[in-house]
């Protein structure tokens, strides 16, 4: 009988435990947008600013947490597939694009 009565606490105990550690603290991801010409993200990075890099069909677009935008100002020139991305310092994106590979300042905006 006491066993009955140990193994029953240690179950309630368990599930309580399993209770109080499914926290509802987590983050919900709202999709965002590209404009009508691009369709598909082939990479991204995060640059020591915090912004968002995605590198799309259509260009490179940077996204700061609140709103999407096209870099740099939407040129056609730089419509171009990106897929690949990295941070070289504080200052440049090395891409890795269809038409090689392509610097980007994105303090100065070319």
């Amino acid at each position: 009988m006491m066993k009955r009565y140990i193994f029953l606490a240690a179950f309630l105990l368990l599930m309580y435990a399993k209770a109080v550690a499914q926290s509802d603290n987590f983050h919900y991801f709202r999709n965002i947008s590209l404009d009508a010409k691009a369709s598909t993200v082939h990479t991204f990075a995060q640059d020591s600013l915090g912004l968002l890099w995605l590198g799309s069909n259509n260009g490179l677009y940077h996204y700061d947490g609140y709103s999407l935008h096209a870099a740099p100002g939407g040129k056609s020139a730089y419509q171009t597939y990106i897929y690949s991305i990295v941070v070289l310092d504080s200052s440049r994106l090395a891409l890795g694009t269809e038409r090689g590979v392509g610097l980007y300042n994105y303090r100065k905006d070319c």
